[in-house]
């Protein structure tokens, strides 16, 4: 729990620090072009909501894909694909997780370089259960509808890459909540990526 508050207290400082930076970088990075696709690749830290969901499974770190397509200077549609997997030492169970979300995002340019957005749609996720003790290997799956909104700064390193400090929050629900394995399975997560403009 102490590891959770402080990386998210990290995250929030890094947030603030970087909108309210003063650039100085004018001479030497060129403002962003018209690009119509945005390619990004991200990392960051997974947090199941769900108390008695966490303390059996644990927090992780996720990975994800994302694709973008720019409709006008505010809009952007895409596609997101993320995967994390959960597992304690003391108990011999893996969690592993993935979706697919396609989404909608808002746009709002803050100093140069430099803008925030915010967006979510809903998305398919899968969760798989594998359990090992010795002899018994057994394996579980359930999938469903989840709700994933999020927010974050995106700064132009450059005409074509871009950096990304993301907040997410996925609302998931798989099967029936008194399996315990499954129903509420929603989590909070703090991204890092790095993107190129097409």
């Amino acid at each position: 729990m102490a590891l959770r508050k402080r990386f998210y207290i990290t995250l929030l400082t890094v947030l603030f620090s970087f909108s309210s930076l003063k650039l100085g970088l004018s001479q030497t990075i060129m403002p962003e072009k018209d690009h119509k696709w945005e390619l990004s690749l991200g990392t960051g830290y997974f947090s199941p909501t769900r108390k008695s969901f966490r303390e059996y499974y644990g927090s992780n770190f996720l990975y994800e894909i994302g694709v973008a397509y720019k409709i006008s200077s505010l809009f952007r549609v895409g596609a997101d694909f993320f995967y994390t997997r959960l597992s304690k030492s003391e108990y011999p169970v893996k969690y592993s997780m993935f979706s697919f979300v396609p989404s909608i995002k808002v746009v709002l340019p803050l100093v140069q370089y430099t803008a925030f957005y915010l967006g979510g749609g809903p998305g398919y996720y899968r969760a798989t259960i594998k359990l090992d003790i010795g002899p018994v290997k057994e394996r579980f799956a359930q999938s469903g509808v989840g709700l994933k909104v999020y927010a974050g700064f995106k700064y132009s390193l450059s005409q074509r890459m871009f950096s990304i400090i993301e907040g997410v929050y996925d609302h998931i629900y798989l099967g029936e909540p008194e399996k315990g394995n499954y129903g509420n399975v929603s989590g909070l997560s703090g991204m890092i990526k790095l993107g190129i403009s097409l």
